[in-house]
């Protein structure tokens, strides 16, 4: 069960703007929010002693700002009901982050960022650090791309649509998915992208599956769909399935996404899809790349 939702924050907007979402799911799940500040402790290595005592004056004045910043925006939050605790530290700011949720079994950490920023005196792009994540977290993520225009104090998210491909990996987000729908009342929606193309090896050809063949796999990815849902419902989720048809199964998803105000995708970072020949690993990568929508990105706890 999720108890705590961490933020890494820069001092950039951009970096702020995972805020609202941040603030629905702990209000939501009834969990504190962790605000954090990393310090690069690699751009602090000097070569003389005169150095070393300017920079010292520059990391007390950098400490006392980000300290006075992230109080400010723990108080914001304090007023939408959300307890939230602030910190400093010093280290590679990707290091630190995938430190987080470290040989638990069950994620009790949520980390939550924006794709985009800088890391202020740690002189870091956030982009770099949320790929980074993506390849070697142990907590889950939620990535949002930050928008331009007004910010809401609280994101309103009104469903969860989860790509499935058939994979027990691809299965691994149903658990926290179950978990967030309940506590917010979010609507879940399980899809499968059958890829009506496949790029095959050898000299540069596409292949169209043909008709008979889409229609089984419609069939085989409907009859699947169904026993996803029928679980859910029966712990107590509203459900429903949908089977898709398209020649790129990310930008499938993302469209899906952002025709439907209010979704939240969910995805493994793993997973093999059988007949559709496409690795939910590599759609997940390029989900979050091409989604305007956010992001929860799970890592199984267990690869064959």
């Amino acid at each position: 069960m999720l108890k705590e939702v961490l933020v890494p924050l820069d001092g950039s907007a951009l970096s702020e703007e995972v805020l609202p979402y941040a603030a629905s799911l702990a209000k939501g799940l009834g969990a504190r929010i962790a605000l954090l500040h990393i310090i690069d402790a690699d751009n602090l290595r000097v070569e003389t002693g005169e150095h070393r005592a300017y920079l010292d004056q520059l990391q007390q004045s950098a400490e006392a700002a980000a300290t006075g910043y992230l109080g400010e925006q723990a108080k914001a939050l304090a007023e939408l009901g959300i307890g939230a605790s602030t910190a400093v530290v010093y280290g590679k700011p990707a290091d630190v982050l995938a430190a987080f949720g470290e040989g638990q079994k069950e994620p009790e950490t949520l980390i939550a960022l924006s794709t985009h920023g800088r890391s202020g005196l740690a002189r870091v792009a956030l982009g770099s650090v949320a790929d980074r994540l993506l390849r070697g977290a142990h907590a889950p993520l939620l990535l949002i791309h930050p928008r331009d225009g007004a910010r809401e104090r609280l994101a309103e998210l009104k469903r969860i649509v989860v790509p499935l491909d058939g994979s027990p990996l691809a299965e691994a987000a149903l658990p926290l998915v179950t978990e967030l729908a309940k506590a917010l009342s979010l609507a879940v929606t399980a899809i499968w992208v059958v890829q009506i193309t496949s790029q095959v090896y050898g000299p540069p050809e596409l292949v169209v599956y043909p008709a008979n063949l889409l229609q089984e796999l419609q069939q085989t990815a409907s009859s699947y769909l169904q026993r996803v849902v029928e679980r859910l419902r029966g712990s107590g989720v509203t459900a429903e399935f949908e089977v898709l048809l398209h020649h790129a199964p990310p930008v499938a998803i993302t469209d899906y996404a952002h025709d439907r105000e209010g979704t939240l995708i969910a995805m493994t970072t793993h997973g093999r899809s059988g007949f559709t020949r496409w690795m939910l690993g590599s759609v997940t990568d390029h989900v979050v790349r091409l989604s305007g929508a956010p992001v929860l990105v799970v890592r199984p706890s267990e690869e064959p």
